[in-house]
């Protein structure tokens, strides 16, 4: 089965990733928002500082995004 492109996606929570919001983006996971990030593309976005516990991040693109100092060890990454 063929991997699907990597998409922009219209979810809320992701947009705030996309425009650099990390910090509001970890507010709003805590207050308890699910954001829906599989097979969704981060290239050259700044992900640092972003809370990746939990994450589905499943099938994303993420050519020459920024993950420094994250800790990806308890979100799903298979093909990503």
């Amino acid at each position: 089965m063929a991997q699907q492109p990597p998409l922009i996606k219209d979810d809320p929570l992701y947009k705030l990733l996309r425009d650099g919001s990390i910090k509001e983006f970890n507010e709003r996971k805590t207050r308890g928002e699910k954001a829906d990030l599989r097979g969704a593309d981060f290239h050259r976005v700044d992900l640092r500082g972003m809370d990746a516990d939990g994450l589905d991040l499943s099938n994303c693109y993420f050519r020459m995004c920024d993950l420094r100092g994250l800790d990806l060890t308890k979100a799903k990454l298979e093909g990503a």
